[in-house]
């Protein structure tokens, strides 16, 4: 869990003053990506952790995914973290 100072900062300085909403644009909000890009993705495996802080956006990504037809895969890693992949 991302505290809101964190998650403030966060906010601010990601997405910097280049969207002008950047919760509607597809490159940071996956669940935003058009049809016509979706028609394209090969099969996709999805990797998380059971601790992930991301955990719910991932899951309504999957489920999203199915939803579009798009064929994947969500694999869970009990007590992993966010980025266990890069430790």
């Amino acid at each position: 869990m991302l505290c809101t100072n964190l998650l403030g900062f966060v906010s601010e300085v990601y997405p910097g003053e280049i969207f002008e909403n950047e919760f509607e644009m597809h490159l940071l909000n996956p669940l935003k990506i058009p049809n016509q890009i979706l028609e394209k993705f090969p099969k996709v495996t999805i990797l998380q952790g059971t601790y992930d802080a991301l955990w719910d956006a991932n899951f309504y990504f999957f489920h999203w995914l199915l939803q579009n037809d798009v064929k994947a895969n969500l694999i869970e890693y009990e007590y992993f973290p966010h980025g266990f992949l890069g430790y």
